[in-house]
């Protein structure tokens, strides 16, 4: 019973800096569609259709890279000679297949509007979502760009890492929205295109934080971050592909289905739309939290195994 507790408290400490974090993200996104709201149905209708394709790939894309934490955690586990220097390699190959991740959602949040005119949404509506579909486009490149070096830190052990990261760029996000979405002296009215410039603008902070904290953590010679050695590896890639698939579709299963709703309910009218928004809003903050709370749980169990 003792084990069980000790083994307990051990996975709330890991578990919840990992929901916080994500928690944060979603909340940090939740908050300007209450700003949105001031500005009539129509732009938070068009909000609904926009932030649900959003947070979908965002979450698909998060839990394919979800496979680099597990893979560095599992070789921290095994304690080998050469873990360090395996943990590194997994570090440069996932930047690298971030890149090309993040380049392939670019393209398609970029003919997002396309896509949406297909599945049978109002044109009022997709004229709006244009711009919020540019900006996040290259948010969604910057975020995957980031993800190994918050794997990294999840991954040998220090999920705080990535939680300060993510509640220090919250209110960032909600102060840039505000004033993006509504205008302010120099700044012009940019309505919902300005929500995902605010999450660019501190993506792009957030990743100059994290090569910072590359290039000068001790973190660095360590586990050979930068090594000038081979920087794709194809055999970790391929753990990567077996692993990062499954959980990408297991975690964004539950946004699929929120967001093919959604666009159902987009053929009833802005009014539908509105109120989908609302209720998805709360929906998507509970499945963030869980889904926070199940990588840890994965994080920590390949800690006592090796795969590879």
């Amino acid at each position: 019973m003792r084990s069980y507790f000790s083994r307990s408290k051990e996975l709330i400490r890991f578990a919840c800096p990992v929901a916080g974090s994500m928690f944060f993200n979603i909340f940090s996104s939740v908050i300007p569609m209450l700003f949105i709201a001031r500005l009539g149905k129509y732009e938070l209708a068009a909000a609904a259709l926009a932030s649900a394709s959003f947070v979908t790939l965002l979450t698909l894309g998060r839990g394919f890279f979800n496979a680099l934490g597990i893979m560095m955690s599992h070789r921290k586990g095994a304690n080998k000679e050469d873990s360090s220097a395996v943990i590194g390699a997994i570090f440069r190959t996932g930047m690298l297949v971030g890149l090309g991740v993040g380049f392939a959602i670019l393209l398609i949040m970029w003919n997002m509007d396309q896509f949406l005119l297909f599945t049978g949404q109002s044109a009022r509506l997709v004229k709006l979502t244009v711009g919020y579909f540019h900006y996040s486009g290259w948010a969604l490149l910057v975020i995957m760009l980031t993800q190994s070096v918050r794997q990294f830190y999840m991954g040998i052990g220090f999920p705080k890492v990535t939680f300060w990261m993510s509640a220090c760029g919250a209110p960032v996000t909600i102060i840039l929205s505000y004033f993006f979405i509504f205008g302010y002296g120099w700044i012009p009215k940019m309505a919902l295109s300005g929500v995902m410039l605010a999450v660019l603008i501190t993506q792009m902070l957030t990743l100059a934080v994290c090569l910072g904290m590359v290039v000068f953590s001790k973190y660095r010679h360590e586990y050979q971050l930068l090594s000038s050695q081979r920087w794709f590896d194809v055999v970790l890639c391929k753990h990567m592909f077996v692993l990062g698939l499954p959980i990408s579709i297991q975690s964004g299963a539950e946004m699929i289905a929120i967001t093919a709703t959604t666009y159902f309910m987009g053929w009833y009218g802005a009014n539908a739309l509105a109120a989908a928004n609302v209720v998805n809003q709360y929906v998507i903050l509970f499945v963030a939290f869980y889904l926070g709370c199940s990588q840890a749980v994965s994080i920590l169990s390949s800690m006592r195994k090796t795969l590879f």
